[in-house]
């Protein structure tokens, strides 16, 4: 993540913003991808190449194609919505929630302020959202692991959600951003995703096999 961004705004070039975005995604498919790996059963060797296929065919993607890969396709905020998808799919898997899972992508994209609405009113360019789906296709069996969600994926969650709205005031349109400050939204957005990155990664080190002497510990 951080060569990308320093490459990025040192040079303002293209390079640059295909490398931050290639590093940022490179970073959103390993949970999302992972947790469809622990349902689906699948091997390492799967999941590398699933992980490496979609890397590569982005990285093509918007090189020759743009940042939407000319089909309107944001992957880094449908990442997003399918980290949290398959994180409750494998909190609470059932079969019955393969069936609604899709519908917390919708709450997901509402965060942002997208509504359902916008969507279904202008489903040609919202498409993506018939993805939201994906997850459940691949989560066949429930996992055989567990993980503690408290506290390092709520404070990731907590850290993640106030540089989103500390970084929205210092985007060009906002009246709050003054380039002349020295104290800069984008800089707090580095710093606090930088520490959800950091309670992220502790989280999934929580990880435990069903059965495990330290798993649960009465925390979810």
């Amino acid at each position: 993540l951080g060569p990308g961004s320093m490459v990025m705004h040192g040079s303002h070039t293209f390079f640059g913003a295909w490398l931050d975005n290639l590093s940022m995604v490179a970073y959103i498919l390993i949970p999302w991808i992972f947790n469809l790996a622990i349902p689906g059963r699948w091997k390492d060797r799967r999941f590398f190449i699933v992980y490496g296929s979609t890397l590569t065919i982005y990285a093509a993607g918007y090189w020759t194609l743009g940042s939407d890969l000319g089909i309107g396709l944001d992957l880094f905020g449908l990442s997003i919505a399918l980290w949290v998808i398959s994180e409750v799919l494998y909190r609470f898997w059932s079969r019955v929630l393969l069936w609604f899972s899709g519908l917390v992508g919708f709450g997901v994209a509402g965060i942002f302020g997208i509504t359902p609405a916008v969507m279904v009113n202008d489903i040609g360019r919202y498409w993506w959202v018939l993805l939201f789906w994906m997850p459940a296709a691949f989560a066949r069996h429930p996992p055989s692991t567990r993980r503690t969600y408290t506290p390092w994926y709520w404070a990731g969650f907590a850290f993640f959600m106030v540089a989103y709205a500390i970084w929205t005031t210092g985007v060009p349109e906002s009246p709050r951003c003054n380039p002349d400050s020295i104290l800069q939204a984008h800089a707090v957005w580095h710093l606090l995703t930088a520490l959800a990155a950091w309670s992220f990664f502790k989280f999934l080190r929580t990880e435990r096999c069903v059965g495990a002497r330290s798993v649960g510990h009465g925390r979810v």
